[in-house]
């Protein structure tokens, strides 16, 4: 007999070519496992609990070492990185960081490390305080190290401001030391002409403006000549070794032939703006830095015992100043002269001033007992 069954529509219908009953799924297993084949046999089968999935693992680029943390690459939560970073890693660096103040907020403004090393040297132990008195200042601190400054404030008075000057060891006003305009200095200057010399007055250059302005001692002034009096001075005395200065060419009128009078001289303590000339040898010269005009003096004890005319003159720079030149002759063999030289002479830097003697009939020399030179600033 056909075989009857039942199709999808409900129909019923003959199957002429449907196989034998198989086996079917047997009974039995429990709430969760599948069935599953047990061996290759045909109808080999059994209930199972079912298999634990893995997904398996992408890495994009190097695994993460072990103990790395691992991190997602990309967007599709299938790929992992390594993070570089392990848990020692990160103890560290919390442990280095910093502890947010609870009254600070963070600043909007970088901060560089040249700005820091520019706030590194502003060294507020260079201001040494403030004092009522410029005097106060120096008695406080007779002596200050380079960057050192201080300011001097009173009731009344401006605000001042001092450095110390460390290469002339003295406390320097900073700014401009008095509000007078030029034509208040005009005024001053020329306005008394009983008192003030259009003559008295130098032209000061920008630098020598600047250092008057910043408060500049007189020593500094005395070193450039401005402002201050130039005095140089030297002597020789010996009552029993006079120096003769060898004549060995006769003198006609006192211009040439000269001889300089060379005594082993020594520098008057008070000269200003004059040295010896590095030889100590009768010569004066002049240090400072700008022209000046001179009243040099010789003043000489004089002997000869041959009675010959001599004619005595100041040299500058070795050649005879004209108007200086004076005669001496003696009366007896025994006199001891005193013979004055004088000359008006302009100096700079370093131009020296002598004495120069000459016999206008014989090489005879004469007996030099003592001689001072002195030159002043006119």
């Amino acid at each position: 007999m056909p075989d009857l069954y039942t199709d999808d529509n409900g129909n019923r219908v003959i199957d002429r070519n449907r196989g034998p009953a198989g086996p079917g799924v047997p009974a039995g297993g429990t709430t969760g496992q599948i069935y599953r084949k047990a061996s290759n046999d045909d109808y080999d089968g059994e209930w199972a609990a079912p298999p634990t999935v893995i997904d398996a693992v992408l890495f994009a680029g190097a695994a993460p070492a072990d103990g790395e943390f691992a991190l997602y690459d990309g967007i599709t939560g299938k790929l992992i990185k390594a993070s570089g970073m392990t848990l020692t890693i990160l103890a560290s660096t919390f442990a280095n960081k910093v502890d947010k103040s609870g009254t600070k907020v963070l600043s909007d403004v970088n901060y560089t490390a040249a700005e820091a090393a520019k706030l590194a040297g502003i060294d507020p132990e260079h201001f040494l305080g403030v004092f009522a008195t410029l005097a106060a200042l120096e008695a406080a601190h007779a002596t200050a190290s380079a960057g050192d400054h201080a300011s001097v404030e009173a009731t009344g008075s401006d605000l001042e401001l001092y450095a110390w000057d460390a290469t002339n060891t003295v406390w320097s006003r900073v700014g401009e030391p008095f509000a007078l305009t030029g034509s208040d200095v005009a005024d001053i200057l020329f306005t008394a002409p009983a008192e003030w010399d259009v003559d008295d007055c130098q032209v000061f250059t920008a630098a020598e403006k600047i250092r008057v302005a910043n408060s500049v001692q007189a020593a500094d002034l005395i070193a450039s000549g401005i402002g201050v009096a130039a005095y140089g001075g030297l002597y020789f005395f010996s009552l029993t070794a006079p120096v003769t200065p060898t004549i060995s060419v006769v003198t006609s009128d006192g211009l040439d032939n000269m001889v300089k009078i060379d005594p082993v001289t020594s520098m008057n303590t008070s000269s200003t703006n004059f040295d010896n000339g590095g030889s100590n040898d009768g010569r004066l010269r002049y240090t400072g830095t700008d022209s000046r005009n001179f009243f040099v003096v010789a003043t000489l004890s004089v002997a000869n015992a041959a009675l010959e005319p001599l004619v005595f003159a100041i040299a500058k720079q070795g050649v005879v100043e004209p108007s200086s030149r004076v005669q001496c002759v003696m009366t007896s063999a025994t006199d001891v002269a005193l013979v004055t030289v004088t000359a008006l002479v302009t100096l700079t830097a370093n131009q020296y001033v002598e004495v120069v003697v000459g016999n206008t009939t014989n090489l005879v020399s004469a007996d030099i007992y003592s001689m001072s030179i002195s030159a002043t600033k006119m």
